[in-house]
């Protein structure tokens, strides 16, 4: 914006400072339906109710992989240092996915490569 300014001594920029946060979160946050045999229902417990299970090697390891996760809007998301957020999804949906990406509304039948990665 500075080097589009015309004129030679106005070096102004004017910049919006934001008063409140863009995204807000709800206090009412509702654990959302997952399978309680899933995976992600125990990192889900976790992060939202702070609830853990009783045996300990079992506490240790949802609170390291936890760290990795974030929950908006109650859906659960993985991290990724250089990559955007990765929708966490149930063990259920990963073939209905899985088809509609090969051969359904988002292309044709492609390579496992391709595959992979457009569905990232």
């Amino acid at each position: 914006m500075a080097n589009t300014k015309q004129g030679q001594g106005n070096r102004s920029l004017f910049q919006e400072v934001a008063r409140t946060p863009s995204v807000s979160a709800t206090p009412d946050i509702v654990l959302p339906v997952s399978n309680q045999e899933s995976w992600t229902f125990p990192i889900l417990q976790y992060l939202i109710d702070g609830m853990l299970p009783e045996d300990s090697k079992e506490v240790n390891r949802i609170k390291r992989e936890a760290a990795n996760y974030t929950v908006i809007t109650g859906q659960l998301y993985k991290r990724g240092f250089s990559q955007p957020l990765l929708k966490c999804i149930e063990p259920g949906d990963t073939e209905y996915i899985l088809r509609e990406v090969h051969e359904g509304c988002c292309g044709h039948h492609i390579g496992g490569k391709t595959l992979a990665q457009k569905i990232i």
